[in-house]
C-alpha cells in the first residue's frame, strides 16, 4: 500500500497485480511517499493491508478525502503468477531470502537465511530470537520494524510454501488453518482487500489485464504526470503445473466466488 500526500490518493496494494510498477512510478514523482502504516503485528500484513487496516491507521480526513484505488487479476492467474514468484529459484539447500533494502534487514535475512539451511529441534527458539534482537535494535524506528516484520514474513511465507508444495495443485491445496496462519493469505478474496461491510470502498478499481491504459485514464484523472512503464507478464510455469484437473478448477471458483461475481471473470479456463 501506499499514500501520496502529493497527489491526494491511497492505494490498496493486492499481491500479484502488478503494484510494485505502480509503487515505483510513484516513488520517482513523490519523495515523501508513504509506503507502511502500524497495523495490528497479529495479522501479518504490512504491504498488503486490507482497506480497514488502512482507515484504522490514517487519519479520518485522510481516508474520506483521498482518492483509493486497486489494481485486480483473474483469480486463476493471479494463484498461477503467485505460485511462479515463490516457486523461481527455489532450492531446499539454499533457501532464497527477499531482496532486503538496507543493511539492517540484510544482516537480519543472513541469520534467518542460515538457520533456514540448518533446521534442528532448536530453530524456532533460534529464529525467535534473532527476530527478537532485531525488533529490539529498530524499537525506535517505526519504518525499521515494520520492514523487519514484512520482511520476516515474507521469507517464511517463501519457504513455507516450497516445503509443503511441489506443484501448483498442491499450492492450491496448502491449509488454511496452519500453524502460523501464513497460508492464510491464499484463501483471501481480492474483494476482501477493497471492501468494507460487503461494499467496494475504493474509488477506482484498475484492471491487471489491460494495466497499461487503465493507469494511463487514471492517473490523467489525478493530474499524475508519469507514465507506467510496460509490464513483463509472468513466464508460463512447467507444462506439468499447469494441468489443474476439475476438483482444482472447481477449489478457485468456489474460493474466490466474489472476485468472480463482482468483477465479472471468467470461469471458463
Amino acid at each position: 500500500m501506499f499514500i501520496s500526500h502529493q497527489y491526494r490518493v491511497i492505494f490498496v496494494h493486492i499481491q500479484r497485480t502488478g503494484g510494485y510498477s505502480i509503487h515505483d512510478i510513484f516513488r520517482q514523482y513523490d519523495p515523501d511517499l508513504i509506503e507502511s502504516v502500524p497495523i495490528d503485528p497479529a495479522k501479518q500484513r504490512v504491504r498488503h493491508c486490507y482497506i480497514s487496516d488502512i482507515r484504522a491507521a490514517v487519519d479520518a480526513d485522510t481516508f474520506n478525502d483521498y482518492h483509493k484505488f486497486c489494481v485486480v487479476r483473474h483469480p486463476y492467474e493471479r494463484m498461477r503468477s503467485w505460485y511462479q514468484v515463490l516457486r523461481k529459484g527455489y532450492d531446499p539447500k539454499n533457501e532464497p531470502r527477499l531482496q532486503a533494502n538496507s543493511l539492517y534487514l540484510q544482516v537480519y535475512q543472513r541469520g534467518i537465511h542460515y538457520l533456514n539451511r540448518h533446521p534442528h529441534r532448536w530453530h524456532a527458539h533460534l529464529a525467535g530470537y534473532w527476530t527478537g534482537l532485531f525488533r529490539l535494535f529498530g524499537r525506535n524506528n517505526t519504518a525499521s520494524a515494520l520492514s523487519l516484520r514484512s520482511e520476516n514474513t515474507g521469507n517464511r511465507v517463501l519457504v513455507e510454501v516450497n516445503r509443503h508444495a511441489g506443484n501448483f495443485a498442491e499450492f492450491l491445496h496448502l491449509p488454511r488453518d496452519q500453524a502460523h496462519g501464513l497460508f492464510e493469505r491464499f484463501y483471501a478474496n481480492q474483494f476482501d482487500y477493497i471492501a468494507e461491510n460487503d461494499a467496494i470502498a475504493v474509488d477506482d478499481v484498475l484492471r491487471f489485464e489491460q494495466l497499461e491504459a487503465d493507469f494511463a485514464a487514471f492517473a490523467k484523472q489525478i493530474n499524475f504526470p508519469g507514465r507506467l512503464p510496460h509490464l513483463n507478464q509472468s513466464k508460463t510455469i512447467a507444462k506439468g503445473d499447469t494441468q489443474l484437473d476439475a476438483a482444482s478448477k472447481q477449489l478457485i471458483c468456489t474460493r474466490f466466488a466474489q472476485d468472480f461475481a463482482y468483477f465479472h471473470y471468467s470461469r471458463d479456463f
